[in-house]
C-alpha cells in the first residue's frame, strides 16, 4: 500500500495488476511528466457521447518531473465563465487513451489550475484526483479502451469562488515516485467535458 499526498492509501503495483482499472477507479500519487503536443491536433468534438469537450490537450507524456499543460478551449470561453454557467450540469476531466510499455509502478495525481512552478500541499484545494497505469500495457487492452474521469465541479467553483481559476486552464500531473525506466506512459487525451 502506498499513501498518497491526500493521506489515503492505494493499492501496489501487484494487487493494481489482479484488479481491473473499472475496479480500482481512482487511485492517488504524485508525477512528474513532459508535454507533447500532438503536431496534428484535432478540435473538441461538441457532443462526444453524452457531453460536450469543452476543452483538451494531449497527447501528454508522462516523466519523472512535474508537468503543467494548458487545455485548449474549443469556444475560446474562460473556464470561469463555463462554471458560472453550469447550474445543474457537471464538470468532467477525462484522461483518454491511458498506454504504457511497462506499468510505471507509481500512481499520479492531477491538480487544476495549480499556479506556474507551484508545489501541491496536503489537502490542496486544486486537487482533482488520482490515477494509475496499472492496466494499460499494450498485454491488457485496446488502447483506446482506457480512459479515466473525474468530476471537477466542485474544485472548480471553489477555485472560482477565491478567484484562482486560470485562462487557459492548465493541469498539472505530479508522480508518485520515480516510475519504472521501461515505462513510457502516455495519455493520449485530456478533455474538459461538461455534462
Amino acid at each position: 500500500m502506498t499513501k498518497n499526498r491526500r493521506g489515503w492509501r492505494a493499492p501496489g503495483p501487484a494487487l493494481g495488476l489482479i484488479l481491473s482499472l473499472a475496479a480500482l477507479g481512482a487511485c492517488g500519487f504524485d508525477v512528474n511528466p513532459t508535454v507533447s503536443m500532438d503536431s496534428t491536433p484535432t478540435r473538441p468534438t461538441a457532443g462526444r457521447g453524452d457531453g460536450q469537450v469543452i476543452a483538451f490537450v494531449g497527447p501528454v507524456k508522462l516523466q519523472h518531473a512535474p508537468v503543467r499543460v494548458p487545455l485548449q478551449g474549443a469556444e475560446g470561453t474562460p473556464l470561469g465563465a463555463i462554471v458560472d454557467t453550469l447550474g445543474r450540469r457537471r464538470l468532467y476531466l477525462v484522461l483518454r487513451d491511458l498506454r504504457t510499455d511497462e506499468p510505471p509502478g507509481v500512481l499520479y495525481d492531477l491538480y487544476l489550475d495549480l499556479p506556474a512552478g507551484g508545489r501541491p500541499r496536503e489537502n490542496d484545494p486544486h486537487y482533482v484526483g488520482s490515477f494509475n497505469f496499472y492496466n494499460a500495457a499494450a498485454s491488457f487492452a485496446p488502447a483506446d479502451s482506457r480512459f479515466q474521469s473525474f468530476d471537477v465541479s466542485d474544485v472548480a467553483r471553489a477555485l472560482r469562488a477565491r478567484g484562482k481559476l486560470a485562462d487557459p486552464t492548465t493541469i498539472t500531473v505530479f508522480a508518485g515516485g520515480a516510475p519504472d525506466a521501461a515505462a513510457r506512459p502516455v495519455v493520449g487525451r485530456v478533455e474538459l467535458v461538461v455534462q
